[in-house]
């Protein structure tokens, strides 16, 4: 055998259970474009007419070495809430015990939101861990119905935001937010493109086609008895939002998006942006290992199907790595040549797609055609970037809980 064939053997041999996620994926996007067109997985209700008994509120929000100027982003856009009559607002702030700004942060919100009156400082002991030991800290202090999570870098882009959270949480036992992550240049626009048309559109069809969605953990809400039925969460989940989706599997919680977005700024420059990226892809994995452990048959194709979504950028590379091999080799055997082929489709697939999907979120927030059209060469060139990462997350023997540091 010669050292080409060998080569394009080894290449196939990586490339094949690319090919089998990425098939499984796209026939779950082609289920969720049959299925009733109509499903509303975004609600609208009215609040008109509506008072409400006392009802407190508890918001929690995680703090970790975060710069003062996004926390105050988040705390302006709290204040800045017009609330209905009823609501009640208890604010739990939770800091790490090994940060070394917690202390300096308590002060400065003490000094600078004096006027936000009920406010706990919850300081979570030992090491940092992950997120989830944050939530599952708060979790026993918490006494409100109502419990609200936002990250410690949003900001809610509507005044009337907390009042939609309790109306809709009358008819869900979960309700979260859409994230638009934006900043300036290349990377505030690839963020911007990333989540926006995760949102607007994956999230949408994964949605339809198995059942739940994965939640956006920067800005969510539910019931404070559903907090005690998932909580504790496992701690070494670096994606504790995607993580909660088994759970509704599980418990069968009825989850809701609002339609109301909130912002959040993008990470600072390419390094932070491949930190977060390595966290978010080794989440899924984690997910994905442990929805392998929890369910079977349908039920379990129904839970990864989220979860398979780095393995689908990832396997860009794998492919063209296949095709690049296969140019090379001079050899009349057809399956050989068959397999370029394929591979090639793959990847152009991929990359269509994800151009297609960065033309439309781009055209609706207002971009010209011409600048649209930089981007989106620029953002097919990124995704094979982002497949690389996603790639590479797979093999690293050890990522943490990277913080994002934002611009």
């Amino acid at each position: 055998m010669s050292t080409a064939i060998a080569q394009i053997l080894i290449a196939t041999a990586i490339y094949i259970p690319f090919l089998i996620t990425s098939s499984l994926y796209a026939v779950i996007m082609i289920i969720s474009m049959i299925r009733k067109a109509s499903l509303d997985l975004t609600p609208t209700t009215s609040q008109e007419g509506l008072q409400g008994d006392d009802e407190p509120l508890a918001i929690v929000i995680p703090v970790y070495r975060e710069a003062r100027k996004h926390i105050s982003k988040t705390l302006e856009s709290l204040k800045s809430q017009v609330l209905r009559k009823g609501i009640h607002i208890k604010l739990y702030i939770v800091l790490e015990e090994e940060d070394p700004n917690a202390a300096d942060l308590i002060k400065f919100i003490k000094t600078n939101y004096a006027d936000l009156t009920n406010v706990v400082f919850v300081i979570n002991r030992g090491k940092r861990i992950s997120k989830a030991s944050a939530i599952n800290k708060v979790s026993k202090e918490i006494a409100e119905e109502i419990v609200m999570f936002l990250d410690s870098a949003v900001e809610l882009k509507d005044r009337d935001t907390l009042n939609l959270v309790s109306l809709y949480l009358q008819d869900f036992d979960l309700v979260f937010m859409p994230v638009e992550m934006s900043g300036e240049g290349v990377i505030g626009t690839i963020s911007l493109i990333d989540t926006c048309g995760w949102f607007e559109d994956v999230l949408l069809r994964l949605w339809r086609a198995t059942g739940y969605p994965i939640i956006n953990g920067g800005c969510f809400a539910l019931k404070r008895e559903v907090l005690s039925r998932i909580t504790p969460l496992p701690i070494h989940i670096l994606t504790e939002d995607a993580y909660l989706r088994i759970l509704f599997y599980r418990y069968g919680f009825k989850v809701a998006m609002l339609r109301r977005w909130c912002r959040k700024s993008s990470p600072k420059n390419l390094q932070a942006f491949i930190k977060q990226r390595l966290r978010w892809y080794r989440g899924y994995y984690q997910c994905l290992a442990a929805a392998f452990r929890l369910y079977r048959g349908k039920t379990l194709l129904q839970v990864i199907a989220p979860y398979l979504t780095p393995i689908v950028m990832a396997s860009c590379i794998p492919a063209l790595i296949l095709f690049v091999t296969t140019m090379f080799a001079t050899t009349t055997l057809l399956l050989i040549h068959i397999l370029a082929t394929i591979a090639l489709l793959h990847f152009l697939t991929i990359m269509i797609v994800a151009g297609l999907g960065a033309y439309f979120t781009l055209r609706r927030r207002g971009y010209t055609l011409l600048k649209s059209l930089f981007y989106i060469l620029v953002y097919m060139l990124f995704f094979i970037f982002e497949g690389l990462i996603a790639l590479v997350s797979m093999i690293l023997p050890r990522i943490g809980w990277y913080r994002t540091e934002r611009a």
